[in-house]
């Protein structure tokens, strides 16, 4: 009939419309996730972009400090190398200053130094010799006549209204050890006999006379032999052996 046929016009009117609306509703939908899309696939290359330029800097900034190392250790190897050659340079002056100094103390082996004897004005180096002479024969006992002195002269400066000391050279050490040991009979005259050796040796002696002192009073032996301290117990100074010198 006619009202069927309307019917049925209307319905796929209806059906068609709502096609169509879908339709557009999901172009809508699809333009706004494409539009997103985008918009991320921007972003996210954006952001690639960025983190590329800081991997490609950070590279650079590391071959630049790997540079940097690589001329520090070779600085590194060069300062070693000048340490090493101070080294050798710092033992080798030492090895020629204990040389010099052995030379020195060979130098120095026959002399003595005296100290306590008057000094007169103008004093010669005769004169010095002759109170030498006079003081070997007269207070140690020795036969002066048989002792060469080979040169005698005072030396340094004079220290509380003190005499200057004389520094006496010996033509044999024979007679400067004969002295040396007879020079304990010198107590209480105020004169002094001692051996000479190099400021160096001196110096060593300087650090080491506490402790000398201390061993003393603790009863014990104590001497120099040149620059090393021996210390010993009365017990074993007993056995055979050469007596320390009384001068020290």
């Amino acid at each position: 009939s006619g009202q069927g046929k309307m019917a049925d016009a209307k319905k796929k009117s209806s059906t068609s419309v709502t096609l169509e609306m879908v339709k557009d509703l999901l172009q809508v939908q699809e333009n706004s996730f494409n539009s997103h899309l985008k918009l991320l696939m921007n972003d996210f290359n954006s952001r690639l972009d960025a983190i590329t330029r800081e991997m490609h800097e950070m590279k650079v900034s590391l071959e630049y400090s790997q540079k940097d190392i690589d001329e520090i250790k070779g600085k590194t190897r060069d300062i070693d190398a000048l340490n090493e050659m101070f080294s050798k340079l710092r033992k080798q002056i030492e090895e020629l200053e204990n040389k010099l100094d052995y030379l020195e103390n060979q130098n120095r082996r026959n002399n003595i130094r005296i100290s306590g004897i008057k000094e007169d004005r103008g004093e010669s180096w005769d004169i010095t010799e002759k109170k030498v002479k006079d003081m070997f024969q007269d207070k140690l006992g020795l036969d002066s006549n048989s002792i060469v002195i080979e040169r005698a002269h005072r030396t340094g400066k004079p220290r509380n209204g003190k005499p200057k000391q004389i520094v006496a050279k010996l033509l044999s050490y024979k007679d400067k050890e004969k002295v040396i040991k007879s020079s304990k009979k010198l107590k209480g005259t105020g004169i002094f006999i001692k051996e000479d050796f190099s400021a160096r040796v001196l110096q060593r002696r300087s650090e080491q006379y506490e402790e000398l002192k201390k061993a003393r009073e603790e009863g014990k032996i104590a001497y120099f032999n040149v620059d090393r301290l021996v210390i010993k117990d009365h017990y074993a100074a007993r056995r055979p052996s050469s007596s320390p010198p009384a001068f020290l």
